[in-house]
């Protein structure tokens, strides 16, 4: 899939309200792209032929707020970055070395998630440690995840995890070889333990090398852009397992990407590929996730029922 969709602004026109999209075959020439834009503004530019239109490229985020924002906003004279005629959408990417050792080359925003130390989780080693010769009753002290289940840490339990029968039995359900993925919904009362299951279930997976992605509170995906909701997904599945993606998983998570949509391509292939893979394991848990559907049924699958 070669077509890319760019962002596009008329000079001194509010991002806001007028703000419009094109898509467009990476191959296709400046010209054509022109032709485009001038058919989406048919009434901007009535007067003017397309081959007149100049077109420039600017790097600005209309995410959050931001100096080159404030300048658009103003309506002032945008300050003009680099000519779109030598363009292409990737060379504004940066290249990375994977955990396999080879280098890939990644979007801006991206590259900033693998580099930040936000949620990051403890080293693999403390996890494992902490799982060794697990048993029946054995007392652990979990280590840090990079996030923390809702009243973690909280009353007479603290840090401490208390192995039952329980958890031992989810864990073998879902590391069992399998033809088809697992799905549960864990359900009870609120205090009998269903985060600290589901953080068990997810230290355990990240101790064994399995692609993760643990979010602990699913208020955070209850945004309102799929954008801002697909950047929450990417930072934690990144900060979660940077450490153990190859530089093909890396290619493959942004091979869709472009400048203005990098979290939302990412996400559709973290959800839709990564964590669907037949040939290694994966876990997908989202705590607290009765937000997400507000007046609706849940359906509960056999066996996922907390008493």
């Amino acid at each position: 899939m070669d077509t890319i969709t760019l962002g596009c602004l008329v000079k001194g026109d509010d991002p806001y309200d007028n703000y419009f999209e094109v898509e467009i075959n990476r191959t296709r020439t400046v010209s054509v792209l022109k032709e485009l834009i001038k058919d989406k503004k048919k009434n901007t530019f009535a007067t003017i032929d397309a081959n007149q239109l100049k077109l420039w490229n600017v790097n600005v985020s209309l995410s959050e707020p931001n100096e080159k924002l404030n300048v658009l906003i103003n309506r002032d004279i945008a300050v003009i970055e680099q000519r779109l005629e030598e363009l292409h959408i990737e060379e504004s990417w940066e290249s990375y070395t994977a955990s396999d050792g080879y280098p890939v080359q990644l979007p801006p925003k991206i590259i900033n998630m693998l580099k930040s130390d936000k949620f990051v989780p403890e080293p693999r080693n403390n996890f494992v440690t902490a799982f060794q010769n697990l048993q029946v009753a054995q007392s652990i002290i979990l280590p840090n995840l990079g996030q923390q289940p809702k009243n973690f840490a909280e009353g007479y339990q603290g840090k401490t995890l208390f192995i039952t029968q329980q958890m031992i039995d989810i864990w073998n359900t879902f590391s069992a070889d399998q033809e088809r993925s697992i799905k549960r919904v864990l359900s009870g009362p609120m205090g009998v333990g269903k985060s600290y299951i589901s953080y068990f279930l997810a230290s355990k997976a990240y101790a064994e090398n399995w692609l993760i992605l643990y979010i602990a509170d699913a208020n955070e995906l209850n945004k309102c852009t799929e954008k801002k909701s697909g950047e929450v997904i990417c930072k934690y599945f990144i900060a979660q397992n940077k450490d153990i993606l190859t530089a093909a998983e890396l290619k493959r998570l942004v091979q869709y990407a472009d400048r203005y949509s990098v979290e939302v391509a990412a996400t559709g292939e973290i959800l839709g590929n990564l964590l669907k893979r037949v040939d290694r394991k994966t876990l997908l848990i989202v705590d607290e996730h009765g937000v997400l559907f507000e007046n609706k049924t849940v359906p509960i699958s056999k066996g996922g029922r907390l008493n």
